[in-house]
């Protein structure tokens, strides 16, 4: 069987004043079940929609990397949530400016914030063409954490904008084996690679 539920803007939805602080408001939502679920979170205005998996809170953890979707139009975000009380969170932004024409040096800060459990801490930059790809999360207990941006072109150079967000895979669940098929209809598809550690080697069909 299948069950919805509509969450209030005013219960669960972080806006932009409330942007790199720690959110009062328990914004964190829990749900239980006496037997084995999958959830779905979806988003949507006039325009734009975008759903995602959640994952079980068994599959959270304490390290991140942030992988958002970089072009010169759309506001960058993530946000994070506690599955513990006092849980220190140290976050390695790593901004990078996609506006055209712009120095594309990284820019990084350090971010320690301290959160308990359900309460949420959303990251977004001060303009629009940043990319925050790069920025790393690590915490003493697990956390979840949401990523994406609210005007994205997908593809790169389509006319009309939309929001895109997932919750992010930690760097504990990345592999070194994946295998990626072309979109229908489409000319070309972007893979967008981000490494765990430095001197990685990556191989396309068994070539460096």
């Amino acid at each position: 069987s299948y069950a919805s539920a509509l969450i209030p803007s005013q219960v669960a939805y972080l806006d932009k004043p409330n942007s790199n602080k720690i959110e009062n408001l328990n914004k964190g939502i829990k749900v239980t079940s006496d037997n084995l679920i999958t959830l779905y979170s979806s988003s949507t205005n006039t325009n734009s929609y975008d759903a995602v998996i959640v994952y079980p809170s068994t599959t959270y953890h304490k390290e991140y990397v942030i992988q958002t979707y970089p072009t010169d139009n759309q506001s960058n975000e993530f946000a994070i949530v506690s599955s513990a009380d006092n849980n220190k969170v140290t976050i390695k932004v790593r901004e990078v400016d996609f506006k055209k024409g712009a120095d594309r040096t990284p820019v990084e800060t350090e971010i320690i914030v301290t959160l308990n459990q359900g309460q949420s801490y959303l990251y977004q930059p001060v303009r629009k063409e940043i990319s925050l790809i790069g920025t790393t999360i690590c915490s003493d207990f697990p956390v979840s954490i949401m990523q994406g941006g609210q005007h994205a072109k997908v593809p790169l150079g389509n006319s009309e904008t939309s929001h895109i967000y997932n919750n992010t895979f930690p760097t504990k669940a990345w592999g070194k084996k994946h295998i990626v098929t072309q979109t229908a209809a489409q000319k070309y598809d972007y893979v967008s690679l981000l490494a765990a550690e430095n001197g990685t080697k990556v191989y396309r069909n068994n070539t460096l």
